[in-house]
C-alpha cells in the first residue's frame, strides 16, 4: 500500500475513526462507535454482498454482545431453521451407516447455561453480515461507503489520512480522523504496510471448501438429520459436510494438500460423502485454507489499531475465528470512544493490544489444540477403518468403537464454553489486580469469577434482568452495600475527574457472594475492571480503569501504576 506524500494538517478532521472493512468485525467496531455517537466512516471495497458462507457458529460470548446491541432476535430469525437438529454426527456415508452422534438441541430447544443470559446461535456469514449492516445504518454518526478501496494511508501526531478510490468511477476522496481501525482481513494491506509482522505456529495442514445447492442430498440426509456430518474411513477425517441454511444448500470442507484439490476432488468427496453420485450445482468455487496460528506481533501502531483477521488468524477448528474478531471490536470500541470523549487516557488505548493479543493467543491455541485432535483417531481408523462398512457383527463392533473414541474425542470442540467464556485480561494496565487465585482455564468448563480482568458473572435479578443488563455505555459502579457507601464515594470523585461513571444500587446477597466483594467496577465490555477489598481510594481507581495511571517498572520487571497516595499497585 503507497503512502501519501503530504503531511497531516491539523485542520478539524472529518471523522474521528475511519475503519477500514465493513466484514463483521469493522462493522461491530462502527456498532460500538456509532452506539457512542463517534463519528466514524467505514470502507469497504466490495458492495456489501457475502456470498461465502464461511462463518456460521455465533458463540455464547458474541451472543451476549449481540444482546447488548438489541439484535438477539434479528440472530434467532436469521432463516435457519428454528425446528432443524444441530446434532454432530459421523458417518460411513448419508447412504451407510452412523458410527456417533453428539446432541445439539434445534435452537427452538436451546436453553443458555447458567453462566450466561443467551445461547450461540447458527448464523451463516451471508446472512450475519446484513444483520449487522443493518444495524450499523440506524446509528447517525456511521457513514458506510460500498465499493470504495483505501489505497493509502498515513499517520502523524495529529490523526490519520486515507486516500480512497471509488471503484464505480475511478476517482480518489482523502478522508481524515483521529484513529484508523484495520479491519481488511488476514492480508491486510494495511498491516503489510505498516510493516508489522506475525508470529505464526507451523502449518497443521491444509483445507478447501465449497458451497452447493442439492434437493437430492437434502431428501437423502432427512433420515439422519444433522447440523454437520463427518465422514469416516479408514484414511482417518478428512472432510465434513454443513447445512448451510436447513433446507438445501451445503458447505463441504475437505483436508488436502495445496494444488491437489480442484472442482473434480471437491465433486468426488460430495459424492463420498452422500454414498453416491447426486444432482447438485456449485455456488461458489473452491476456497483454500491454510491451517494454522497466525498473531501481529503489534496490534497497534501509533494511530492505528488491527483488529479481527487483520490481527490474527486461526485454525478453523471450534469456529473461534469470528467470534474472537467480534471480541476485539467490543474492547476497542468503547476505548476509542472514551479517549475521543475526554475521560480516557493513555493506558487505555495501550490496554487494547496488550488485552487482545493475549486472549487472541489463547484462542489461537486451543483451536490448534482441536485440530490436533482430528489426527489423534487416525491410529484405530488405520486399524479398524476397513471393517466400518462390514453387515458383520466384527464390522458392529468396529463400529461402536469408532463410534464411542470419535464422540469423546471431539465433544469439547462443539462445547467450547470455557473457551468463549473463559479468557481474561490478567496483564491489563487498567484492571486493578486484587491477589486472588484463577480459575480453571479450559476449552468446556467454565467457573464464574468477578476477579479484576475476568468477565463478570451472570445471574438472573428478581425482575427478570440478568446482572449483565445493568451495564452502561460507559463504566459501571455496582454498589451491593445497603448504604450504598461505594456510589458515596465515587460518584463526587467521578464528577471532579470528569468520567462518566454508572451506578447501579444492587443490595442482594446472592449477588454480592458470586462477585465476592462489596462493590464492583465492570467496563461496558462486561469486564471487571475493579473489586472492593484491595485499592480503596476512589481517585485512584478511577485514574487506573481509565488508563491514566502513572507506570514505573517493578524490580521484577512487571508494570506497576503509582497513584496520588504514593503507592504501587501491580496489576
Amino acid at each position: 500500500m503507497p503512502r501519501l506524500r503530504q503531511t497531516l494538517g491539523k485542520e478539524m478532521h472529518n471523522y474521528e475513526v475511519i475503519i477500514v472493512g465493513a466484514g463483521p468485525v469493522g462493522t461491530a467496531v462502527a456498532i460500538e462507535l456509532g452506539r457512542r455517537d463517534i463519528r466514524c466512516l467505514v470502507l469497504e471495497q466490495t458492495d456489501g454482498i457475502f456470498r461465502d458462507p464461511r462463518m456460521h457458529a455465533i458463540n455464547v460470548r458474541s451472543m451476549e454482545v449481540i444482546r447488548q446491541w438489541g439484535q438477539e432476535g434479528q440472530l434467532r430469525d436469521c432463516g435457519w431453521p428454528k425446528d432443524h437438529p444441530q446434532d454432530v454426527t459421523f458417518i460411513t456415508s448419508l447412504t451407510g451407516y452412523e458410527l456417533g452422534r453428539i446432541e445439539w438441541p434445534s435452537i427452538a430447544r436451546c436453553r443458555p447455561p447458567v453462566q450466561s443470559p443467551t445461547f450461540a446461535q447458527r448464523c451463516p456469514q451471508s446472512w450475519f453480515n446484513p444483520i449487522l449492516h443493518r444495524h450499523a445504518a440506524t446509528f447517525p454518526s456511521v457513514d458506510i461507503r460500498w465499493l470504495t478501496h483505501a489505497i493509502a494511508v498515513e499517520q502523524d501526531e495529529h490523526g490519520v489520512r486515507v486516500r480512497a478510490e471509488r471503484l464505480e468511477d475511478g476517482r480518489t476522496e482523502v478522508f481524515e480522523a483521529a484513529y484508523l481501525v484495520a479491519c481488511d482481513g488476514a492480508r491486510s494491506e494495511i498491516r503489510e504496510s505498516l510493516g508489522i509482522e506475525r508470529d505464526m505456529s507451523d502449518v497443521y495442514g491444509y483445507s478447501a471448501e465449497s458451497t452447493f445447492v442439492s434437493e437430492e442430498l437434502a431428501e437423502l440426509s432427512k433420515p439422519r438429520l444433522a447440523g454437520r456430518y463427518t465422514p469416516v474411513s479408514e484414511k482417518g477425517i478428512s472432510a465434513s459436510l454443513l447445512p448451510h441454511n436447513g433446507r438445501d444448500t451445503y458447505r463441504m470442507t475437505i483436508m488436502a494438500d495445496p494444488g491437489k484439490v480442484d472442482e473434480a476432488r471437491m465433486t468426488d468427496a460430495i459424492f463420498a460423502c452422500a454414498g453416491r453420485p447426486i444432482a447438485f450445482t456449485y455456488t461458489s468455487g473452491v476456497l483454500p485454507w491454510v491451517n494454522r496460528e497466525a498473531i501481529a506481533k503489534r496490534f497497534r501502531q501509533g494511530r492505528i489499531f488491527l483488529a479481527g483477521d487483520a490481527a490474527h488468524t486461526m485454525p478453523p477448528t471450534g469456529g473461534f475465528g469470528f467470534n474472537t474478531g467480534l471480541l476485539d471490536a467490543h474492547d476497542l470500541g468503547w476505548k476509542l470512544a472514551a479517549c475521543l470523549q475526554g475521560w480516557g487516557g493513555p493506558k487505555l488505548l495501550d490496554s487494547y493490544e496488550i488485552e487482545r493479543q493475549e486472549a487472541s493467543r489463547r484462542t489461537a491455541n486451543m483451536a490448534g489444540q482441536i485440530y490436533k485432535e482430528w489426527f489423534a483417531v487416525a491410529p484405530l481408523l488405520k486399524q479398524k477403518g476397513h471393517l466400518l462398512t462390514e453387515p458383520s457383527e466384527e464390522g458392529e463392533s468396529a463400529r461402536s468403537e469408532v463410534g464411542k473414541l470419535l464422540t469423546h474425542t471431539f465433544r469439547q470442540e462443539f462445547n467450547p464454553l470455557g473457551a468463549a467464556l473463559g479468557y481474561r485480561y490478567n496483564n491489563s494496565p487498567i484492571c486493578v489486580g486484587d491477589g486472588s487465585l484463577e480459575t480453571v482455564d479450559s476449552i468446556v468448563e467454565y467457573v464464574q469469577t468477578a476477579r479484576p480482568g475476568h468477565r463478570m458473572p451472570h445471574a438472573w435479578l428478581d425482575d427478570g434482568r440478568s446482572t449483565h443488563d445493568l451495564l452502561a455505555n460507559t463504566l459501571t459502579l455496582i454498589d451491593f452495600t445497603d448504604e450504598q457507601q461505594y456510589i458515596q464515594k465515587f460518584d463526587a470523585v467521578a464528577r471532579t475527574l470528569n468520567v462518566p461513571l454508572a451506578t447501579v444500587a444492587l443490595s442482594d446477597k446472592r449477588i454480592a457472594d458470586l462477585f465476592e466483594c462489596r462493590a464492583a467496577i465492570v467496563r461496558p465490555d462486561a469486564h471487571v475492571a475493579w473489586r472492593s477489598g484491595s485499592l480503596e481510594d476512589p481517585q485512584d481507581v478511577l485514574r487506573i480503569v481509565t488508563g491514566n495511571g502513572r507506570e514505573e517498572t517493578s524490580e521484577g520487571g512487571q508494570p506497576v501504576f503509582v497513584h496520588t497516595d504514593g503507592k504501587r499497585y501491580q496489576t
